[in-house]
């Protein structure tokens, strides 16, 4: 071993170290791997270094490039090993046969004397490869190990800094169960920020970080396959050589949300719903599983959606319960891919009903018309193979119960230009004429709710004309 790079300081029985990079004064350094106990070979000419300020008895920086074909001795080709990561620490010495005298991060164990034998035993733990894909992470920063002449600071020790300022932007209720959570931090102060999260599976808190920076808002991504019960998580926050930990905060993960009667508008998440007329009795919004619709057995049969691996699913599905006057309803989703050709279905009791919808592809929302409770699904669906001739689709609940917020629908490809019903006892008595609806509540022109028995309608559209007959029951 070069007599320059002899230090009295020694790793835990079973680690073996793999690199060594020594410099001094902030001045160009050597890169080693370390073939042995004794001796090292130098790979400093297959790296790059940037060096700024330094010199005699000068503080300054250096950052070191290391390809991964260096780092992983032999590795061709792109990748890296499965799940691999790095453990790094920094060490300050004297000059040759010295031992450590403060490091990043700290250790447990005291130093000792100058040239007292020293056994390291804590080092940062740095993921190249956390989803075990063979292809190094992208897009991610350390941002948890500072380094300064100083003092030294870490997000497992952060010194507590009352000048770095900061807001929690997010709810304490979480309505998306798994699927992927963003959470968000502003700080005007914070030069960068880590997330430390754990969901009640976990004992210890994992790190994320930024997915994306934009005025001073720092978002993380918590994975969907972890995003269910709850989530504590807390932030650390950067400013040079300061840290600071945020206070720690939860978030419950329901997959439900009951709406209080009294107001129009309802939102949550992404997700919103206004009704026409304030909300009288409560009413829930639910986000379901897509394959409780095989246990449920009721796995749309319609030729327009595309089917994945022989079974038609939603990409989301939602349901409303509750007796709910009409509304516009705006529902998220989570996957982008063929985006713009996905479309709502309501499901009535007995079929799939196509429901036109506008699309909102930078916000990943979907928004369309609704008349009644019961399950929405937000499907991919291919436009040439909706069903053509006449603009009238379908009709729900031809016999319906009034009582239980139910009422007929009628559904059509493309919202009508203009459409009137007309309703008839089957004596030819008319009851009620809507304008402008698409559906009618059993409600008659007395704002009474009409006998049990059969009627008759005439529904008028732009392009469609016709009579039918429907039921009441109670």
């Amino acid at each position: 071993m070069p007599w320059s790079q002899a230090r009295n300081h020694k790793f835990p029985a079973g680690f073996k170290p793999d690199y060594q990079f020594s410099f001094w004064n902030f001045t160009a350094g050597s890169f080693y791997r370390i073939s042995s106990s004794y001796t090292l070979v130098d790979v400093t000419g297959n790296i790059t270094q940037a060096i700024k300020a330094g010199g005699s008895e000068k503080t300054g920086s250096i950052e070191l490039r290391i390809p991964f074909s260096v780092l992983y001795d032999g590795l061709t080709g792109f990748g890296v090993p499965h799940a691999a990561e790095i453990k790094l620490l920094v060490a300050v010495t004297g000059g040759d046969g010295t031992s450590a005298k403060d490091t990043v991060p700290d250790q447990g164990s005291s130093f000792g004397g100058t040239f007292d034998e020293f056994t390291f035993d804590r080092y940062f733990v740095i993921p190249l490869d956390s989803d075990a894909d063979g292809v190094p992470d992208e897009g991610k920063y350390i941002a948890d190990i500072a380094y300064s002449t100083v003092g030294v600071l870490s997000s497992q020790s952060a010194a507590v800094s009352q000048s770095i300022g900061y807001v929690n932007f997010n709810a304490a209720e979480y309505f998306y169960r798994e699927r992927n959570m963003p959470l968000n931090i502003y700080s005007a102060d914070a030069s960068s920020a880590v997330l430390k999260w754990k969901n009640s599976a976990l004992s210890v808190y994992s790190t994320l970080y930024p997915s994306s920076v934009s005025a001073s808002t720092f978002t993380f991504i918590v994975p969907s396959e972890h995003v269910f019960d709850s989530i504590d998580y807390y932030f650390v926050l950067y400013r040079g050589t300061e840290s600071q930990n945020t206070a720690v905060y939860n978030i419950s993960v329901r997959p439900d949300i009951t709406f209080t009667p009294g107001s129009r508008e309802y939102s949550v998440g992404d997700s919103k719903i206004v009704f026409d007329v304030p909300l009288e009795d409560s009413a829930r919004l639910l986000f379901l599983d897509p394959e409780s619709l095989i246990t449920d057995n009721i796995v749309p049969s319609n030729s327009e959606i595309i089917s994945t691996a022989g079974i038609r699913l939603p990409l989301e599905l939602y349901e409303i319960t509750g007796a709910i006057p009409p509304a516009t309803v705006t529902l998220a989703y989570f996957n982008e891919e063929y985006e713009s050709a996905y479309a709502a279905y309501f499901y009535d009791g007995i079929n799939w009903v196509y429901k036109p919808s506008s699309v909102d592809t930078n916000g990943n929302k979907i928004t369309f018309s609704l008349n009644q409770p019961g399950k929405i699904g937000v499907f991919r669906i291919t436009s040439a193979s909706l069903p053509s001739g006449k603009n009238i689709s379908s009709i729900s609940k031809p016999v319906f119960n009034p009582g239980m917020g139910e009422k007929i629908e009628f559904n059509f490809i493309q919202n009508p230009s203009s459409i009137s019903i007309e309703i008839f006892d089957m004596n030819g008595r008319k009851i009620k004429k809507l304008s402008g609806e698409t559906g009618w509540n059993g409600i008659d022109g007395n704002n009474n709710v009409v006998p049990t028995g059969a009627y008759l309608y005439h529904m008028k559209t732009d392009v469609d004309d016709f009579w039918g007959t429907l039921g009441i029951w109670k």
